[in-house]
């Protein structure tokens, strides 16, 4: 059976069991506290695409002074930090290969370790997860009994807290069934605990719950959004171009004189930075440039809380009718 077939099923299967994955299909804008409640980071996506990190993130100290800024988007399950605000820990749970980084330390906002998966477990499998999930052993030895698999109640609970804390600890539970603890203040695992099964039935571990306040982000814009004065985006850029729009129903008849896809970053303003723009002509790509520098585009889709959003678009223009 082939891997990418393997991660993909996999995928699908681990929203059934595995709580994280809301994070990931829908980024949200949060605030995550250490764990003594000192220190707190705040977290903003500016898109909602599946595991983007596209956006910013400020971790705050007390007087909610600055410590740490990164341009980038962290998921709120996955990221951790301690209780001096300068060391962030980033779980990436889907992490797959021997030799992808599985969990990276920042100090400062500075990357300074990563360990691999092959540093973390001691069987690898052609499994997507290397963190916990109840469905993997069904699926690695039997998938086609996949759908009648219930987990019990000590499987729930590894489920539902594969990633935790204690104290200024984080505890990672593995697919080898151990759990990894790993020093915030320090940015390193410190040992082992095998048989992590038995050690949550013998409740031989404390779960911590650390505070967080999380919601959902309303991207409502699909497609590139009108222009302040009312214009709409492509109307007014193919007229800049000299190019005519085409109805959906002509998209694959040989009137399509032009095609490409745009990505535009809109900050609170109006203004917008061109994130990707697929054409191969050189003369249009910087007639394109020009027009989105000079635009000033509606903000009536940005979310009030977070300074920039994604929107993106892909343009058919055919000749101008004379």
């Amino acid at each position: 059976m082939k891997l990418g077939f393997l991660m993909i099923l996999a995928f699908l299967v681990s929203t059934q069991s595995f709580g994280q994955i809301k994070d990931y299909v829908l980024n949200t804008f949060y605030t995550k506290y250490s764990p003594d409640k000192s220190h707190y980071l705040i977290s903003r996506p500016y898109a909602s695409q599946l595991f983007d990190t596209l956006g910013r993130t400020t971790i705050y100290g007390p007087d909610n002074k600055v410590v740490a800024e990164f341009q980038r988007y962290f998921p709120e399950t996955n990221t951790f930090i301690n209780n001096s605000g300068n060391i962030l820990v980033l779980v990436k749970q889907y992490a797959t290969y021997p030799e992808d980084e599985a969990i990276v330390i920042f100090n400062k906002g500075i990357k300074v370790k990563a360990y691999k998966i092959k540093e973390l477990l001691n069987s690898l499998r052609e499994l997507p997860n290397w963190i916990y999930n109840s469905y993997d052993e069904v699926f690695y030895n039997n998938w086609e009994k996949i759908n009648d698999f219930v987990p019990d109640s000590i499987q729930v609970i590894m489920d539902e807290n594969c990633l935790f804390t204690t104290g200024d600890s984080l505890n990672i539970i593995t697919s080898d069934n151990e759990i990894l603890l790993l020093d915030l203040d320090k940015g390193q695992i410190l040992k082992r605990k095998g048989d992590a099964y038995n050690q949550i039935k013998n409740e031989k571990v404390r779960i911590d719950t650390l505070k967080s306040k999380v919601r959902e982000v309303d991207f409502k814009q699909y497609g590139i959004p009108e222009l302040a004065d009312n214009r709409d985006f492509e109307n007014a850029l193919a007229e800049h171009l000299g190019y005519d729009t085409i109805p959906s129903h002509l998209l694959g008849s040989k009137k399509v004189k032009i095609s490409f896809e745009i990505q535009l970053l809109i900050d609170t303003g109006g203004k917008a930075e061109i994130l990707m723009l697929n054409t191969k002509k050189r003369k249009t790509a910087k007639r394109i440039q020009e027009f989105v520098k000079n635009a000033t585009f509606t903000t009536k889709y940005l979310d009030p809380e977070i300074e920039k959003m994604w929107f993106s678009e892909i343009l058919f223009f055919s000749k101008r009718n004379k």
